[in-house]
């Protein structure tokens, strides 16, 4: 059970986020900078975010390395939200699954989708880093 709160907790909350930064990121930065630049212009932010968010998730919600709760929680988290992009990017975005998925292998989503990597590796990171 702890693994579903902390993982969903730190998916909604870093999602959240990131709707407002990738609102600033496609209607600001990239018609200006183009999508690269923008990326990574907002990727640094939205680590950040994350990385402070995961440490107050885990600090309600402590989980347990040596059962890999940490793991999997990251993995819970970065499958809902890869999940919740395709839906956004298909129910909004016009944009059908293939071409979402297209679209992680683009500059700017392999830079995304490493970010996301990294967003899901922060649980794993924090506990056995700073918990242990």
């Amino acid at each position: 059970m702890r693994i579903l709160v902390a993982g969903a907790a730190y998916f909604l909350i870093v999602f959240v986020a990131g709707i407002v930064l990738g609102m600033i990121r496609v209607g600001v930065l990239a018609p200006n900078l183009g999508a690269t630049i923008a990326v990574l212009i907002e990727l640094p932010v939205i680590l950040v975010i994350s990385w402070y968010v995961c440490a107050a998730i885990l600090r309600r919600v402590p989980l347990d390395s040596g059962r890999n709760e940490d793991v999997l929680a990251g993995a819970l988290a970065f499958v809902l939200l890869i999940g919740a992009e395709a839906l956004f990017a298909v129910g909004l975005g016009g944009r059908t699954l293939p071409e979402f998925f297209a679209h992680l292998v683009a500059t700017d989503g392999l830079i995304g989708l490493l970010g996301q990597i990294l967003f899901a590796a922060f649980p794993a990171i924090q506990t056995r880093r700073f918990v242990q």
